[in-house]
């Protein structure tokens, strides 16, 4: 689900940050390139953990790229409401587009988290063999 609605949302902000002139905001160079930097590390992991088929360790990647995804909407939420000048229309959809996504990541967190922690060790594909 979150690969699916990333570029969904990524077009929203995309579109948000371009109406509203945001390479005129007074944001450091290093905060952006950081930004972008843990965007490019976040669509890895989840990449990674949804093509993993037989590693479960790859599996486990999901659940930081869901919390680093969690880091990066709030953080873009926070950026857009405290740092630019004025609201335009796009940022009508992006904002709760990413609550929306936020939230529902955080519900299913648990749940990953859980599964997780509870595995017993040598239970994986291996162990059956």
């Amino acid at each position: 689900m979150l690969l699916a609605t990333g570029p969904i949302l990524g077009a929203c902000w995309g579109s948000s940050l371009i109406a509203n002139k945001a390479w005129t905001w007074p944001i450091p160079t290093l905060a952006a390139a950081t930004y972008v930097l843990a965007l490019f590390a976040v669509v890895t992991a989840l990449t990674g953990a949804a093509t993993s088929r037989h590693s479960y360790r790859r599996t486990k990647l999901g659940t930081a790229g869901g919390l680093g995804l969690i880091v990066l909407d709030t953080s873009m939420l926070a950026t857009v409401l405290f740092v630019a000048p004025t609201l335009v229309w796009p940022v009508a959809a992006a904002i709760p587009a990413s609550l929306a996504r936020a939230g529902l990541t955080l519900h299913s967190l648990p749940v990953r988290l859980a599964r997780q922690a509870w595995r017993p060790r040598g239970s994986g594909w291996l162990a059956s063999r």
